[in-house]
């Protein structure tokens, strides 16, 4: 079904404007040049990542709600965590939005990072990212999909963290369709890939 394709009442000159132009008006008031991120935002990251909330817009009208709200799933990247009070800031953003996850198309995963080496301190996280292809229907992680996030001077080897988790994520997501993920499994995908890599860097310490 056409979101557009309702007749827009005559009273309104936003509204009046042909579908396709109502689109391209909403994806650009919709979209966040910044990530979006999913969780509380720590004071320092305010000025580089944007708080996940429905935009104003989306409030105006139930139509006008009707044919932006979607766009702003389709065209923002949206940032989950792995860890902590975090991770439950995301699963909760997950579970409430959860009738819009199958219009995302951009979805990166922060996961902190853990050394090998016992008397090396862990700090740092990386993100990974999992993109929706629109040509297979189905998400894709790239092999260079991972990227080191934080100030703090990137370990060395970190390269082979972030292939581990580009292989993690690929294992548990890569491959499904947009509507076979929901919140529930948006949020095993998330407990999985810090399982999975956490489990792998300990065995190497063994």
């Amino acid at each position: 079904m056409d979101i557009f394709a309702t007749k827009p009442p005559k009273t309104s000159p936003l509204l009046a404007l042909p579908p396709e132009l109502r689109e391209q008006i909403f994806s650009y008031a919709t979209f966040s040049p910044k990530p979006t991120v999913t969780f509380r935002l720590d004071r320092y990251q305010r000025e580089t990542y944007e708080q996940a909330s429905q935009p104003p817009l989306t409030q105006v009208s139930r139509q006008i709600r009707r044919e932006s709200l979607p766009l702003y799933f389709e065209t923002n990247a949206f940032v989950l965590h792995t860890e902590g009070l975090k991770a439950e800031d995301a699963a909760r953003w997950l579970h409430h939005n959860a009738a819009h996850l199958s219009k995302l198309r951009c979805l990166r995963i922060w996961v902190r990072y853990v050394a090998a080496n016992e008397r090396t301190p862990a700090s740092g996280a990386l993100a990974v990212e999992c993109r929706h292809d629109v040509r297979s229907g189905r998400w894709v992680v790239g092999e260079e999909g991972w990227e080191w996030i934080t100030v703090v001077r990137k370990p060395e080897r970190v390269e082979w963290d972030g292939r581990l988790l580009v292989m993690f994520l690929t294992q548990l997501v890569g491959g499904r369709g947009r509507v076979e993920m929901g919140a529930e499994e948006w949020v095993g995908v998330l407990e999985g890939l810090r399982m999975l890599y956490v489990k792998d860097k300990m065995n190497q310490v063994l």
